[in-house]
């Protein structure tokens, strides 16, 4: 388990650091790892409690086997591999887009294949519920993707000047974005992206001022 979302953290760090050029593992120890990782871990297990009680207590349970054998089940078995076909096709569509929003959508995409391949294994085989099994699998292939797509959706919202947090001045230069820390240094970049700036973390606490809706007449 340790490992697995010491992943997480890693995949969130690199997604992130990598869209500002940033090669986040000279400066990153594990506490940042860790630190980054609760947030996609906590939201979705809490998620994943909700949808274990609605499965216990609300969905309908099919006998086993009964799914399959139904006129739906037949027809879909006679199609799966046009489905498989159709599926990495749109996987492929949504990496190689250029459309920004994708990293919404990859996550819940992305997850099926991972969750297939486990669902038809030993793992996990003794919780005995199959829902709740089928919801622990689900998380367990979602999660490493959900973070790494965190990453680049945080990211991207700097880069866009969407939305960031700003210090007025750093290095003579105005109005700089700040991007973050990682162990003793702090991180910021030009509103126009063109210059990185990095800081080791002072003895006085910066004034960080949040930025509004993208404006248009800001001066760069």
């Amino acid at each position: 388990i340790t490992p697995y979302f010491f992943t997480i953290g890693i995949l969130y760090l690199f997604a992130y650091w990598s869209s500002f050029n940033i090669n986040v593992f000279e400066f990153a120890n594990f506490s940042d790892l860790l630190r980054v990782s609760i947030i996609p871990v906590s939201s979705t297990f809490f998620f994943v409690l909700i949808g274990m009680f609605l499965s216990e207590h609300t969905l309908p349970k099919l006998p086993e086997g009964e799914g399959s054998n139904t006129k739906i089940g037949e027809f879909l078995n006679k199609i799966k591999w046009l489905g498989i076909i159709l599926y990495w096709a749109l996987l492929l569509l949504l990496i190689f887009s250029s459309n920004e929003n994708k990293w919404i959508t990859i996550p819940f995409v992305a997850m099926f294949f991972p969750y297939l391949l486990l669902k038809n294994t030993m793992f996990l085989q003794e919780i005995k519920s199959d829902s709740i099994r089928s919801l622990l699998i689900m998380s367990f292939s979602l999660l490493p993707i959900f973070s790494f797509s965190q990453g680049k959706i945080n990211a991207n919202k700097i880069l866009n000047n969407k939305e960031y947090k700003y210090v007025e001045s750093v290095a003579d230069i105005s109005h700089v974005k700040f991007l973050g820390y990682i162990g003793e240094y702090l991180f910021f970049s030009s509103f126009d992206n063109s210059k990185i700036i990095l800081q080791k973390v002072p003895e006085e606490p910066i004034v960080l001022i949040q930025s509004n809706v993208i404006n248009a007449d800001l001066k760069k």
